[in-house]
């Protein structure tokens, strides 16, 4: 009876410990994972953070590029608009700024004949025509001097000359780039292809005289109707209301019109080498050269023999004399009376002056025969002693010099 007593207090005994073993256990083990989930969930919050701040970082740097690609084309972008901006107020400063010449009328339309274009009797070039800008000339957008030139040449001597010419030259010496013109180039080119070239400033009477013996003038134009900057043009003639036809080398339209010649004048703008007016003429010696003299090579150049040609002069003077002027020698004839400002004078000694100053390129000379009057219509001036000037001092310095 013991024996059980003590066998089954010890089972109930064993039995217990056993259950608080297993609970312990269990509650170890329970306790166990939620420490491993615990751990398990911190590892994924951390491996989540570390994504996040991946990411982040990621967005960051995309941000960032982002920011920079922007702020590039932003750069970028006002770095072009300030490039055609600055384009923009280029081609605005080379047009005109008038758009109506007061005073101008119709005038003639141009033709085309055998591959050339006419304005009236006169060939003419435009610097846009795509013939002339096969190459890096810049004659569309700087070669309104040499294609003015080449107007001028291409009437007066030789119509082969083309724009393309005049400016491969005048770039070769200097004259000319893609920046335009040095004033200088119209007299170098004129002397170049065997014209001559006289600069007539501003003068009214001077210019016109130019265009009644035939004689193209070269014009620089100031901002206004023709140009917003500087722009050359050729005048090649005048009528008797003193309408002038131009070749705007620039312009077909503005070449269709005929202007006032004060208002071309009051376009143009100040220049260097006498300018801004240049006559451009052929050689008209009125003295005949020996053939002997031409074969043995006296005449080393084509520059005119300034005793000869002031001789010459007079002789024309001498022989055309009228009645009233027969019996007063030459010297007296060629002191002459300024004109009145509103008329240009002429007479036969007027003629042999302005010549003479031609062949001699002498700019005194032309602007005396076309400001002054002599012989007759001085003589028969109401004040003789009244602004007059002695052409013979002109002539005794030229002789001296030597030209």
């Amino acid at each position: 009876m013991r024996k059980k007593l003590m066998t089954v207090a010890l089972a109930a005994f064993f039995s217990c410990c056993l259950s608080n073993s297993t609970s312990i256990i269990h509650a170890d083990e329970e306790s166990m994972i939620p420490q491993e989930t615990s751990i398990s969930t911190t590892e994924t919050s951390v491996a989540t953070t570390e994504k996040s701040v991946v990411f982040e970082t990621s967005t960051q740097k995309k941000r960032t590029v982002t920011k920079r690609h922007k702020k590039n084309i932003t750069i970028k972008k006002k770095h072009q608009s300030k490039k055609k901006s600055k384009k923009d107020n280029h081609q605005k400063q080379s047009k005109p700024k008038v758009s109506h010449a007061p005073g101008s009328v119709d005038g003639y339309k141009l033709v085309k004949a055998k591959e050339t274009e006419y304005v009236r009797k006169y060939i003419y070039y435009n610097q846009t025509d795509s013939q002339w800008n096969q190459n890096d000339l810049s004659i569309r957008s700087a070669g309104c001097g040499p294609t003015s030139m080449a107007v001028c040449i291409a009437n007066l001597k030789n119509k082969s000359i083309t724009p393309v010419d005049t400016a491969s030259w005048a770039r070769q010496q200097g004259l000319y780039s893609s920046d335009g013109s040095l004033h200088q180039a119209i007299p170098a080119m004129a002397q170049h292809w065997g014209l001559h070239c006289m600069g007539l400033k501003k003068d009214y009477n001077m210019i016109k005289r130019s265009l009644q013996n035939g004689n193209p003038v070269i014009g620089l134009m100031g901002p206004g109707y023709f140009t917003g900057g500087g722009h050359f043009i050729t005048l090649l003639s005048i009528d008797r209301n003193d309408k002038v036809v131009v070749a705007d080398v620039a312009s077909r339209k503005r070449t269709s019109k005929k202007y006032d010649l004060k208002y071309i004048i009051n376009q143009s703008k100040q220049a260097d080498a006498n300018g801004p007016f240049w006559s451009i003429y052929k050689s008209k010696a009125t003295y005949k050269v020996s053939a002997k003299a031409v074969k043995k090579k006296i005449m080393k150049t084509k520059k005119v023999n300034t005793v000869r040609a002031i001789k010459q002069c007079k002789k024309v003077i001498a022989n055309d004399r009228t009645e009233i002027e027969k019996n007063i020698p030459v010297e007296k004839l060629i002191i002459g009376q300024q004109a009145s400002a509103d008329t240009i004078p002429s007479g036969k000694i007027n003629d042999a002056l302005y010549d003479l100053g031609e062949q001699l390129e002498n700019y005194e000379l032309i602007y005396v025969s076309t400001h002054y009057e002599f012989g007759q219509q001085m003589i028969t001036g109401s004040n003789l002693k009244a602004n007059t000037i002695d052409v013979n001092e002109i002539l005794d310095a030229l002789q001296k010099k030597g030209r």
